[in-house]
């Protein structure tokens, strides 16, 4: 059995319950000012999407970044996508896409 995987308000769930559940409809605005809607940009390309609570996770963000550009980065397919939950001034930060 797997680790059990506890959301606020939520009872208990093991991730091979989450495994296969479609990723929740994310819309925002990119650093370059282009609206982007996940999961629907995610389609057929190569992507690690990181998704950020708090700002000190940067460094643990770049532990996945890095290896995964050095893999996929001269597919034009690859994109990294960070998703900011953090709110600065209630007002939420942008969607960052970095492309290969």
């Amino acid at each position: 059995m797997g680790d059990l995987i506890q959301a606020e308000n939520d009872s208990p769930r093991t991730e091979n319950e989450i495994i296969g559940q479609s990723f929740p409809e994310i819309s925002s605005k990119s650093l370059v000012g282009r609206v982007v809607t996940l999961p629907d940009a995610l389609k057929g390309k190569i992507v690690l999407v990181c998704i950020a609570f708090i700002r000190s996770v940067q460094s643990m963000i770049g532990s996945w970044v890095h290896p995964f550009g050095r893999e996929f980065g001269k597919d034009s397919m690859f994109t990294v996508y960070e998703v900011p939950m953090i709110i600065s001034n209630d007002v939420p930060l942008d969607l960052e896409e970095i492309s290969g």
